[in-house]
């Protein structure tokens, strides 16, 4: 009985030393608020907001449109192909804006502004991405409008 308990503990001890966190910068999960990285606006716009409570530096990376069941991505605005000129500030998309504000000294809110959507037939997606800072993961925001809802017929209500 005693040999298999040495064998055991001698398992266990191999096991434990086996496991290292020398490989590398361990990422951490952005915290959210709202807890939620798709947004719906209405057909009308507005303003709404996303803040990342744990982020060293927030920073707009590209923005894009994304199709198909394997993501392929077009239309893509980014800092790295010199589309996008400003990583606090997104005016490029046309329809939104996104401004990144600091919250505590920090860069760790994105505003996004949505002007009215007057078509009736397509909605409105793009995706933004944005990278947290330190060893946070990055983000990939899904905007969305609604499409503007069709105008009622005046001769169905006799």
């Amino acid at each position: 009985m005693k040999k298999y308990l040495l064998m055991l503990l001698a398992a266990c001890a191999v096991g434990f030393s086996s496991c290292s966190d020398d490989e590398g910068e361990t990422k951490v999960m952005p915290l959210l608020d709202p807890n939620n990285t798709d947004i719906t606006m209405t057909a009308m716009g507005g303003t709404k907001a996303i803040t990342v409570k744990n982020a060293v530096e927030l920073n707009i990376t590209s923005i894009n449109d994304r199709t198909g069941n394997k993501g392929t991505v077009s239309n893509e605005y980014s800092i790295k192909n010199g589309k996008l000129k400003d990583s606090k500030n997104v005016t490029e998309a046309g329809w939104f804006t996104a401004e990144v504000m600091k919250v505590d000294g920090v860069y760790k809110k994105i505003v996004f502004t949505v002007i009215p959507n007057t078509s009736t037939e397509a909605s409105r997606d793009k995706y933004i991405h944005v990278t947290c800072g330190g060893n946070l993961y990055g983000l990939s925001v899904h905007l969305m409008q609604e499409k503007a809802a069709k105008p009622s017929d005046s001769s169905d209500k006799k």
